[in-house]
């Protein structure tokens, strides 16, 4: 029987060394060729197993890349699928022949907006109509859009501009995920005109080269990881189709359902919404105390926010409409005196500058029209469409 430290050397030998050991082995030969050689291999011997590394290691980036994206649009990792989907959607628009309106905004727009009902109805032949709403969305996060915006040379462009988009608040880490998203797309250097108006600690969640990109992609794959191996188990079914609709987007991109779903987003049927009394009485408790909807008359991000995007387009040649969609008839009647002082406020601000402010927040409409206090059903998008559609089809007439 072999000592034990013959033992431990026979192991050692037997252990083949590593690649990265034999190419420090190969190199020392070309920085120090006076040195005693300890390897039979030369550096040029060593580079066909280096470069076959490389390119595995590229291809299993390349395929992990590629399904993070597929995730990330489909909305089974993160269900607000519309994120990853949005300079898609301004690319094809660029690259429409037709006129073309685009509608921006947070979920109320998103779901009291029907982009193909805008179509059929509108008077002009040839206008497309796209609902680009974002749940959650305030001017603030909208920012890194705005080149982006402006450069899909819409005719038009309808801001939502109620209570909550005048809000002081800019959400919070969670809600710069949005940016992430964005930036698998698009790179941002600083020069940009919105760049100041970013809080300093927000410009990290903004890509600046291909290696931040790839370490925000790489970010996403515990959950798209697990998400793979969900579909490998259960025969392809995905969690966005487990979730309901509400964060679904179709893909491959640029096909007809895919086109149809940024006019008209998938939305859950109203009769899946919680309902009920208890249900409305905690909602509309929950917005009295919530300064998400209480707006400020102050300089604050959001403001500047909204105003750098209208200016942005205004200079590009798109006509602007500032609209404000109505509210449930109880959230008014219950909100306390004063609470929308700051939006009246704003309001005769814009309307001052000249800006066309179309204000339907207190308007009185039937309860029907809304599956919650501040979000539409199928009748409410039907009265939008022909509400908003008229106006815009009279807009329009100066435009085209």
């Amino acid at each position: 029987m072999l000592p034990a430290s013959l033992d431990i050397n026979v192991t050692m030998e037997e252990k083949p060394p590593s690649l990265w050991s034999r190419i420090t082995i190969a190199c020392r030969s070309v920085e120090e060729p006076d040195a005693p050689s300890d390897s039979s291999e030369t550096l040029v011997e060593l580079l066909p197993a280096a470069l076959a590394g490389l390119i595995t290691i590229l291809v299993i980036l390349s395929m992990s890349t590629f399904w993070i994206d597929h995730t990330l649009a489909d909305g089974s990792v993160k269900q607000n699928a519309r994120w990853a989907h949005l300079d898609d959607a301004y690319g094809h628009i660029a690259a429409s022949t037709d006129s073309n309106v685009i509608i921006i905004g947070s979920s109320r727009m998103w779901s009291g907006i029907d982009g193909s009902c805008l179509d059929d109805r509108s008077i002009h032949p040839h206008v497309e109509h796209w609902n680009l709403a974002i749940r959650g969305d305030r001017p603030y996060l909208r920012l890194p859009e705005t080149d982006e915006l402006v450069r899909s040379h819409p005719d038009l462009v309808v801001m939502e501009a109620g209570p909550n988009s005048f809000s002081n608040g800019i959400g919070s880490i969670g809600d710069r995920l949005r940016w992430k998203v964005l930036s698998l797309d698009l790179t941002f250097d600083g020069t940009e005109s919105w760049w100041h108006l970013l809080f300093p600690d927000d410009r990290q969640y903004l890509a600046a080269d291909a290696f931040e990109r790839l370490s925000i992609s790489q970010s996403f794959t515990p959950e798209s990881g697990d998400e793979l191996s969900r579909r490998l188990i259960f025969l392809g079914e995905s969690r966005a189709m487990e979730t309901g609709t509400d964060g679904m987007m179709p893909t491959p991109i640029g096909t007809e359902t895919w086109v149809k779903a940024l006019k008209d987003p998938p939305r859950l049927p109203d009769e899946k919404r919680p309902q009920g009394e208890q249900v409305l009485d905690e909602y509309l408790n929950n917005l009295r105390g919530h300064p998400f909807y209480s707006a400020s008359d102050e300089q604050h991000l959001n403001r500047l926010a909204f105003e750098h995007i209208l200016h942005a387009l205004e200079e590009n040649g798109t006509t602007v409409l500032l609209y404000a969609p109505p509210l449930h008839p109880l959230f008014l009647e219950q909100a306390e005196p004063g609470f929308w002082d700051g939006f009246n406020s704003t309001r005769s601000d814009f309307e001052m500058k000249g800006k066309t402010f179309i204000d339907r927040t207190f308007d009185i409409r039937p309860v029907t029209e809304f599956v919650d206090p501040v979000h539409f059903s199928a009748s409410g998008r039907e009265h939008i469409c022909e509400d908003l559609g008229a106006l815009i089809d009279t807009a329009l007439l100066d435009v085209l």
